[in-house]
């Protein structure tokens, strides 16, 4: 493979701003370099496209980044701007997390080039093998001194190249006149390109600028406009054309842009809501807005539904795949529509016990999620939804039962946890979740007895664990759970005998309400090392002005609590007993 480093942005005395445009944007005191990586050493270029570098109709492209910029915005920055081709062309970028496979892998500033941004063109990018590898770079996004303007004429171009768009000024019909000589001689653009490119990539003569940035493409399989479209925005961003002349910018999509895109990939309008789904009998709708959908008696007997390209009208996934319990529902594959503005995914697919595949859905404006996937008794995984928006969690999981892992998800808004995992006999990790706002943990694990870890969830607004790991009957040990604002935990472990390690903070409450309500804790474990130790840990950690609490120990550890720490806790309102 091959990096065809194929443009500089440089400063010039005669690089004018000319047709009334600002000079205030444009980098002129900046080196920027454009580029298309190749697979095979050959050059295939755009005002055109090589077929045989498109992706397949209707694709979904995933896309992830593999480093950070400086400022976070960029991010979804780069998102919105890519997606103005969605509008266009019948594709779908779908932006996954940096541990997920991904077709397309962005990076930033990569290997300390602030200079250069490149790509691979279109499917070339599946010859790259490693997740670790870029696909695409931007260079110089971290810099400050690109505007807004120029970052969206980056990161449109850069993925017009993801798509196989090639650059404009390989059209056949370019006119290649200006780069031989000037009418007084001299090989003005020659030795200017030349001079650009000796200081940073040596042996690049001007043959060599040529073949790869200015001769036209040829070859059966390339498509192209039938003219040159100088307002495309796969014009590269250089300035210096001629002595006198000047090649602009360009941030936006042209029509042009638009039309040919919408050849390469065009939009399946058939393949529709009303006409895949409700005209062919598998859903009827809810509403007369329109705006949520309810499968039929007849969709309940297809295993695979199919594929459609809309669904940005609808804002309720609710119930969406449920049926009567006495209906059989045989769907295994879920199929992929827009979900984009649906705000409640609550019971979407409960009860379809036959569900194994779920695709990568938007659900980042998502705020019920309570029941998604409850009773999908063979959903072994999902994908990692972004549930950032998520408030309500309650039972998302509930009796999936050969449910192995789930990923990391961000659930910062999240209230309620309420039996998210119960009897997920097969859930072997707990993943990471943003717990910090939640309060209600009740349930949330029980009966989970082959889970083996689970990860440091922070606790600290939590009111309600009763139960949290009721017979959770695998695992050996919890990190620090802060249970400071609890008042119910009835039941909390019991059943939980495998626990060597636990720590609780704050089990005395470390209120000053001066509540007299007794709350009690229920250790049903027998190990001496574990409650000793964590007894001491929760006394030295409780102050005498909390409500009273009740801890219930195991009657093996009777003779092995002291009984200096028995008083010691009695004096900061703390009874232990001994019951099980």
């Amino acid at each position: 493979m091959s990096l065809l480093l194929l443009i500089v942005t440089g400063c010039s005395n005669d690089d004018e701003y000319q047709n009334g445009k600002s000079s205030e944007n444009r980098t002129a005191t900046q080196v920027r370099w454009y580029g298309v990586k190749e697979v095979t050493g050959t050059v295939q270029t755009r005002g055109a496209a090589d077929r045989m570098k498109l992706w397949a109709q209707d694709p979904i492209i995933t896309v992830k980044f593999l480093n950070n910029p400086d400022d976070p915005a960029l991010v979804e920055q780069i998102k919105s701007y890519a997606k103005e081709w969605e509008q266009y062309a019948g594709v779908t970028f779908q932006f996954v997390e940096s541990t997920e496979t991904a077709l397309v892998r962005i990076g930033f500033d990569w290997e300390g080039n602030s200079w250069l941004t490149w790509s691979y063109t279109g499917n070339d990018a599946k010859m790259v093998r490693s997740q670790s590898e870029p696909t695409a770079v931007f260079g110089g996004f971290n810099d400050g001194y690109m505007t807004d303007e120029e970052i969206r004429g980056d990161v449109l171009r850069v993925f017009g190249q993801v798509l196989g768009l090639e650059f404009e000024q390989r059209h056949g019909d370019w006119d290649a006149s200006w780069w031989k000589a000037d009418k007084n001689g001299v090989y003005y653009a020659q030795s200017y390109w030349e001079s650009m490119f000796e200081d940073y990539y040596e042996n690049f003569d001007w043959e060599t600028i040529r073949q790869y940035v200015f001769d036209p493409l040829a070859g059966a399989t390339i498509v192209q406009t039938d003219e040159v479209d100088l307002e495309s925005i796969m014009i590269w961003p250089y300035y210096t054309r001629k002595e006198t002349t000047t090649l602009l910018a360009n941030y936006d999509l042209s029509e042009k842009d638009k039309e040919f895109i919408a050849i390469l990939y065009p939009k399946k309008e058939g393949n529709t809501i009303q006409i895949a789904w409700v005209d062919a009998g598998y859903f009827v709708w809810v509403n007369e807005e329109k705006t949520q959908l309810r499968i039929t008696a007849k969709g309940t007997q297809v295993e695979e539904l199919p594929d459609v390209v809309d669904g940005k009208q609808l804002t309720s996934a609710r119930s969406m795949f449920e049926f009567p319990p006495s209906i059989y529902l045989k769907l295994k594959k879920a199929p992929m529509f827009d979900t984009s503005n649906i705000t409640d995914f609550s019971y979407m697919f409960y009860f379809c016990e036959e569900l194994i595949e779920v695709p990568k859905y938007d659900t980042h404006n998502g705020i019920l999620f309570n029941s998604m996937f409850s009773r999908c008794q063979k959903l072994e995984t999902i994908p990692q939804f972004d549930v950032s928006s998520g408030v309500y969690f309650d039972y998302m999981f509930l009796r999936c039962n050969r449910l192995i892992s789930v990923p990391d998800l961000n659930t910062s808004n999240a209230i309620s946890f309420q039996e998210m995992f119960y009897d997920c006999l097969d859930l072997f990790d707990a993943p990471w979740l943003d717990t910090s706002k939640g309060k209600n943990f009740s349930l949330m694990f029980m009966n989970c007895s082959k889970l083996r870890s689970v990860p440091a969830y922070d606790t600290s607004s939590g009111t309600s664990f009763q139960r949290m790991f009721w017979a959770c009957s695998s695992l050996k040990s919890i990190p620090l759970l802060d249970v400071s604002n609890g008042e119910a935990f009835e039941g909390m472990f019991k059943y939980a005998q495998s626990i060597e390690e636990l720590y609780l903070k704050g089990i005395g409450g470390e209120k000053d309400d001066n509540s007299s309500s007794v709350v009690s804790l229920d250790l049903d474990i027998s190990s001496p090392i574990l409650n000793i130790s964590s007894l001491q840990y929760m006394v030295d950690n409780t102050t005498g002005s909390n409500p009273a609490r009740t801890i219930n120990l195991s009657k093996a550890l009777e003779t092995q609590v002291p009984a200096s720490l028995i008083a010691e806790a009695a004096a900061k309102n703390l009874t232990i007993q001994f019951i099980y």
